[in-house]
């Protein structure tokens, strides 16, 4: 594979399935919500049922989810079970990339929540998460193959429960005795809580498979994201919609299984690439980049540092320069440093594995620019280039040995901090072919923050590398609500 041409998903990947995750196939993440007062039809939910959704972009078929809920006639105090299992067909950067997710949630007989588990299936990583409710408590466990990132203890809120999908919500609660509710959704890969509320935005009569159908129209806000529910009045969702242009429309099973043999999956690396007005000759070259910078908020979604100014925010003009070890830094050093040293979940720099390949690596050098440089080369000749999509942790990549940019800047950081160098993860774009791509990149501090670019094989990244988020996934979620918007136009690259 062509390494000028490795971009990995760039990071959109993770960003649109977490994305459609909330729309689409709501069984991703268990949602919290206070039960009392929303109408909701306990009843109905010990009638078997069954649907299934097909999955669209643009009108163009991607994919399918397909959900079960029945009564569960194995547990002696009897329960509920909801199922689904999803199948979606992308591209990256023109390399096909099927993705399949499935997961389970129970509950015993009052609705409350026993029993959840959820499973990633892409390529060559697998990720599952499962939590299981025991004494008012949830035991929650996260795992890449078969190594447990994660395993903890969480109390549960008597005044709170947690549902399969808020999917399953909507299609219980009585909307004509409801016009809103809010619930609080917990991310288990990213551990992040964010509010998500849902109102009715209007209700009308709709021609439905020949039956004429009183709907509500739903409005789901989260994060910024807004996206459309359509649901009957009998609690059958009809069509769901997000702004990312994705959708899930009710289907028979053959409709919503059918996929084109000659039709070209979603490529979503350039589906969501920025045009640049400028054809750069030599971008890995570029030491200063002068751009105007529209279609979002500089404040929230720009990093000032080091390299980045924002010249003037009501223009959106916006300066990147690239910044060597031994420059001065007109920006003051971090008063703690501890949360870029620190191990996760994800970035598990404590383990054993990390460590000795670290200090291979670095055969004793303890210079912190030059150990990084170690590193970075050793990933450049032992990871295999490979799109993946993913949510990828660094031992794993370490074992697999194959990734992209996701897999390749997490690897990175792991090693990096268990030398003992601040590093931090940063998501932003980067100029590629006379297009801005989403990717992502590492900084480490080295008496100021200095960007490389492991992927690209940069020891220092050019300034066409523009930063927009800094930390873990659970801040690079918050480029969902910039995808299609930033608009960018080159002033000076030089």
């Amino acid at each position: 594979m062509n390494r000028k041409r490795f971009l990995a998903s760039v990071l959109i990947f993770g960003l649109w399935l977490l994305s459609a995750g909330m729309l689409i196939q709501k069984e991703w993440f268990p949602f919290w919500g206070q039960k009392d007062g929303l109408g909701l039809r306990w009843d109905e939910m010990a009638v078997f049922k069954e649907y299934w959704m097909g999955l669209y972009h643009q009108g163009q078929k991607i994919g399918h989810s397909h959900v079960w809920v029945h009564p569960v006639e194995t547990l002696e105090e009897g329960g509920l079970q909801i199922l689904s299992d999803s199948v979606l067909r992308m591209s990256i950067l023109g390399q096909e990339r099927p993705i399949h997710w499935a997961d389970v949630t129970q509950f015993d007989p009052d609705f409350r929540p026993t029993r959840f588990d959820f499973q990633l299936d892409a390529g060559p990583y697998q990720m599952r998460f499962s939590a299981k409710r025991t004494a008012g408590n949830w035991t929650v466990q996260i795992k890449s193959g078969e190594e447990v990132l994660d395993q903890k203890t969480i109390a549960d809120p008597s005044e709170l429960y947690p549902a399969p999908s808020l999917g399953a919500i909507l299609s219980l609660i009585r909307w004509n005795k409801t016009k809103a509710a809010r619930f609080t959704l917990f991310d288990p890969f990213t551990q992040s809580v964010s509010p998500v509320a849902i109102r009715i935005t209007g209700t009308r009569e709709e021609m439905w498979r020949g039956e004429k159908k009183k709907v509500y129209e739903l409005e789901t806000d989260f994060q910024g994201i807004k996206a459309q529910t359509l649901i009957a009045e009998n609690g059958e969702v009809l069509r769901e919609e997000s702004p990312l242009g994705f959708s899930a429309i009710n289907e028979s099973m053959q409709k919503a299984t059918e996929l084109s043999a000659v039709q070209k999956p979603v490529d979503l690396a350039n589906l969501y690439s920025i045009p640049s007005n400028l054809i750069l000759d030599n971008p890995r070259g570029v030491r200063v980049l002068k751009a105007q910078m529209e279609g979002i908020d500089l404040e929230r979604y720009f990093l000032v540092d080091d390299r980045q100014k924002i010249l003037d925010p009501a223009s959106g003009l916006i300066e990147i320069k690239d910044r060597f070890p031994g420059t001065s830094s007109a920006v003051p050093p971090p008063a703690d440093l501890t949360r870029w040293l620190a191990a996760t979940p994800f970035v598990q720099s404590r383990h054993p594995e990390i460590l000795e390949t670290a200090r291979k690596i670095a055969a004793g050098e303890t210079d912190p620019f030059k150990a990084t440089c170690k590193i970075l080369q050793w990933l450049r000749i032992t990871i295999q280039p490979s799109y993946t999509m993913s949510v990828p942790s660094g031992l794993d990549v370490l074992r697999k040995k194959q990734g992209d940019c996701n897999e390749i800047t997490i690897l990175f950081t792991a090693l990096a901090r268990s030398l003992g160098i601040p590093t931090k993860m940063i998501a932003g774009i980067v100029y590629l072919d006379g297009k801005f791509y989403y990717h992502a990149w590492p900084e480490i501090y080295a008496g100021g923050w200095i960007a490389m670019d492991p992927t690209l094989g940069m020891d220092v990244a050019d300034a066409t590398h523009i930063g927009l988020i800094e930390g873990d996934l659970n801040q690079q979620l918050k480029l969902m609500s910039v995808l299609g918007k930033i608009k960018l136009k080159i002033l000076k690259a030089e």
